[in-house]
């Protein structure tokens, strides 16, 4: 397999995270994130190693330097947890309401099963003087 590069990795999650339903791309984002990650972590391996040549040599190791692709995807994967809390909350929120409406007419249904056995059971006790 191929790795992507970084650029690809943004251009990937810029076009996940612009799907309208972000709950339904989560997998795939994070999976993403993941890949992303790796690729993070293996060059900064990298770098350390060059790094501790580079002393080895008596050379002075060069710093790091600032990854604006690495920052642009982050800033693109936190706009996009943000949504997807957000989108996790709204589904939570409208959840419990359906969950309420549904105990309220619960409640009723009894109310209303109830009233039918006292109603019948009164017109029994009246059929039956």
């Amino acid at each position: 397999m191929i790795p992507m590069d970084k650029l690809a990795f943004v251009e990937a999650l810029q076009a996940l995270t612009s799907q309208e339903d972000v709950l339904a791309v989560s997998r795939d984002v994070n999976e993403l994130r993941s890949k992303f990650e790796d690729l993070i972590i293996e060059e900064d391996r990298k770098f350390q190693i060059a790094q501790m040549e580079a002393r080895e040599r008596g050379d002075e190791p060069e710093e790091r330097q600032q990854d604006p692709i690495r920052q642009t995807f982050y800033d693109t994967f936190n706009e996009y947890r943000e949504r997807r809390t957000a989108a996790q909350r709204a589904k939570a929120d409208a959840e419990a309401i359906h969950l309420q409406q549904k105990r309220r007419l619960i409640e009723r249904l009894k109310a209303v099963i109830h009233r039918r056995k006292h109603r019948s059971s009164i017109g029994v006790v009246q059929r039956n003087p």
